[in-house]
């Protein structure tokens, strides 16, 4: 039997996100509004269901980019274990510092981490950022360097809010001078809310595919 899939309306487009850009890093941990990126599940009307439940917001600087991810819709806490990050409610988040467009397996450039709203720290309640491999990739990125990348979260009645602040070190090719528009994808996968997706998700392999990701143009 035939299969036959609806191709969504944001694969037909490549959008580019403003990401503006934060002089004082001192409240990294909480972006005002105008920070905030658009959403662009509705732009399919009802073949998307209901608007996405993730609102991110993003900004950079000098030091590094910031993004900040809040969850809602949720009854109950988020279920996270670093040891098993694809069975965790989770935010993935893929950058490509060189925003390569006509390649379909990652660089070196290219990265991907899973920021795990609880599941750390000696009680379990902190946030986790780990730095995963991308399938089919070309090359890897180099290690994360110690203490290159800071994330922190809330737990409210309805979701959790992550904050995650990822220094120049942490991101292989970062360099504002020359290169202003990054590669970018993020997707949101939980036991309730299910999972959604800023570009086009499945069956599209974005998962491996930089072509299909969007671009987050930092702006002065």
């Amino acid at each position: 039997m035939d299969v036959k899939y609806a191709i969504p309306d944001r694969f037909l487009f490549r959008f580019s996100l403003p990401c503006l850009f934060l002089k004082e890093t001192a409240g990294w941990s909480d972006l005002p509004e105008k920070y905030r990126l658009a959403g662009l599940e509705g732009m399919e009307g009802k073949s998307s269901g209901k608007a996405s439940p993730l609102e991110v917001r993003a900004a950079w600087s000098a030091e590094g980019l910031i993004f900040q991810f809040r969850a809602t819709g949720k009854k109950r806490s988020p279920w996270c274990n670093p040891n098993r990050p694809d069975e965790s409610d989770r935010v993935e988040l893929w950058l490509d510092t060189r925003n390569v467009r006509n390649v379909h397996r990652a660089t070196r450039y290219c990265h991907r981490f899973v920021c795990l709203p609880t599941g750390g720290g000696k009680d379990g309640d902190d946030a986790v950022i780990l730095p995963l491999p991308i399938n089919r990739a070309k090359q890897q990125t180099a290690d994360l360097p110690n203490g290159s990348v800071r994330i922190v979260s809330k737990i409210y009645r309805d979701g959790y809010a992550m904050n995650v602040f990822f220094t120049a070190a942490s991101l292989t090719g970062w360099d504002t001078a020359d290169f202003r528009e990054l590669g970018f994808a993020w997707m949101v996968s939980d036991h309730e809310l299910g999972v959604r997706t800023l570009t086009a998700g499945e069956p599209f392999p974005y998962m491996e595919d930089p072509s299909l990701w969007y671009v987050l143009s930092l702006q002065d």
